[in-house]
């Protein structure tokens, strides 16, 4: 499908903070083998400590309906390499009535 097949890393969430789905494409960017593993690490295990209360304050504005602007730049450990890496977050609400 459109998503599951997308280069971009896309990772679902609901609005109780539970995720729902990630795609082949986010779970190689973060180094982990299968899907499964990418939704049972906590979105802030994925996020390194400097970074994690930026990350924290752009879920929370984005769950409020708060949040100005959507893309926000962390850095995040790929667990194969064990090294640093630099991301953009780009987030969006999407409701489901």
């Amino acid at each position: 499908g459109l998503i599951e097949g997308s280069h971009l890393g896309i990772l679902i969430t609901s609005k109780d903070k539970v995720r729902l789905f990630a795609n082949r494409a986010c779970a190689d960017l973060f180094g982990y083998d299968n899907l499964d593993e990418i939704l049972s690490v906590s979105r802030q295990g994925l996020v390194t400590a400097q970074d994690r209360g930026k990350s924290t304050k752009f879920r929370d504005a984005l769950f409020e309906g708060k949040l100005i602007h959507p893309s926000y730049e962390v850095q995040a450990l790929h667990r194969r390499e064990q090294r640093h890496r630099w991301y953009r977050s780009h987030n969006e609400r999407i409701f489901n009535r």
